[in-house]
């Protein structure tokens, strides 16, 4: 399979992103939507706000309810029901209706939660639900890239009424990196996304790599549509057909939480109950009353419980990172110590490698003395060769010159006396 860039569609963008998002002139073609046949009872016509009263009571056996210093009363799921790292929009997945892209949760109170209000991750109760009257197929704000789709509950001020929220609304919110769930793009229509949620620790890295396409708007009935991602583009980088789920409207709770047992998608409507007398109505306040009377003393027990457990958890940590603080000295200490030792068996071996240099270069020096000694007293044997073999050649010059005056001087003797002879001769030869 290519995978391509996903398109989403985008009110306002500028078409230098056309490439990857839909809107901006050219014409995306889709490739025709599977319809899964159902009957269900069709979706009222023009969306109406919802008895509140009855949602809260619908949400009663799995949660309880928390005082917040900015929303006040709000619904907090029962940790026990609830992973430690939980975060809202992560159990479930998300289904193509009518209405766009719709979040299905495996939750039995998510028919509510997830369509109604919004969630808010309080800095002392965690993440709690703000109570709403106003459906929606969820209310989020997305990013994306070609690599991952990523959302993030919406504040509740954006989720009070039918409006239309685009990503320049959704890009003024102050976001932080553990509000998002991010999903490789290729798992977005997993039928069980919590597993594939990315790790909290990566979501800084992702959400600057993502782009805010937050594109939700509202139909002529008055109904919230999600158009945040394009359908031809997710089967693209999915390599599946979305199937167009049709919602079921229903009344009851219970109906609601079967259907969702079965992967239905429905838009749970509770309908207002007739009206009550006044003593009715008076004793349902006193019950009412009373029921937030015991909710509140239960929620400070649970306060006060959470606050000496978080005394513990102090005093563990404290006492923990004391313990750490000691090994760490400890460890410090007996680095230093080794250390140091290093440091004198390193200066020890510098001062041995010095020793043996000296002595090197002493026995080197004495080697180039000697060797000095040595020439000096082959020149000077040289020398008197050289003087030897020079009054021996001068002695033999002069034993020569000697013979060659011998030499001289006794052929001209023998000259001298050849002469006389001759002269003799003469003399003789005229007295004959």
């Amino acid at each position: 399979m290519l995978r391509t860039g996903i398109i989403f569609a985008v009110t306002v963008v500028t078409c230098a992103s056309a490439v990857f998002l839909s809107g901006c002139g050219s014409t995306i073609v889709q490739r025709p939507i599977i319809i899964q046949q159902s009957d269900p009872k069709p979706v009222p016509t023009v969306q109406a706000d919802v008895d509140i009263q009855i949602l809260t009571q619908d949400l009663q056996p799995f949660g309880h309810w928390v005082d917040s210093a900015e929303y006040h009363m709000c619904w907090a799921p029962n940790p026990a029901g609830v992973r430690s790292d939980w975060r809202p929009y992560t159990v479930g997945r998300w289904a193509y209706t009518e209405f766009g892209w719709t979040w299905i949760s495996d939750e039995p109170w998510g028919h509510i939660t997830y369509h109604y209000g919004s969630w808010v991750d309080d800095p002392i109760h965690g993440w709690i639900w703000v109570p709403g009257r106003v459906w929606a197929p969820a209310w989020v704000a997305w990013w994306s890239n070609n690599d991952y789709i990523g959302w993030a509950p919406l504040p509740p001020h954006l989720c009070m009424r039918a409006k239309r929220i685009g990503h320049l609304e959704a890009k003024a919110i102050g976001w932080r990196a553990s509000q998002f769930s991010f999903v490789d793009a290729r798992h977005i229509m997993e039928r069980r996304l919590q597993g594939h949620v990315r790790p909290l620790r990566e979501n800084v890295t992702i959400i600057k790599e993502t782009l805010n396409i937050t594109n939700i708007n509202i139909n002529s009935d008055n109904w919230i549509v999600n158009n945040s991602i394009s359908v031809q583009n997710v089967e693209n980088v999915t390599d599946r057909r979305v199937k167009h789920e049709s919602l079921m409207s229903v009344t009851s709770s219970r109906e609601a939480q079967r259907l969702h047992k079965q992967g239905r998608a429905v838009i749970y409507r509770p309908l207002k109950k007739p009206s009550m007398t006044r003593q009715q109505a008076a004793r349902q306040a006193e019950q009412e009353r009373q029921r937030q009377e015991v909710a509140k003393r239960a929620e400070q027990e649970r306060q006060r419980q959470k606050v000496a457990k978080r005394a513990e958890q102090k005093r563990q940590s404290q006492e923990i990172a004391k313990r750490a603080e000691q090994e760490r000295q400890r460890q410090e200490a007996a680095k230093r110590a080794e250390q140091e030792r290093q440091r004198q068996e390193v200066a020890k071996r510098a001062e041995q490698e010095k020793q043996r240099r000296e002595v090197a270069k002493r026995a080197e020096q004495e080697k180039q003395r000697r060797e000095v000694a040595k020439r000096a007293e082959q020149k000077r044997q040289s020398q008197e060769i050289a003087k030897r073999a020079e009054q021996e050649r001068q002695r033999q010059e002069v034993a020569k010159r000697a013979e060659q005056k011998r030499q001289s001087q006794e052929i001209a003797k023998r000259a001298e006396q050849e002469r006389q002879r001759q002269e003799v001769a003469k003399r003789d030869e005229q007295e004959k």
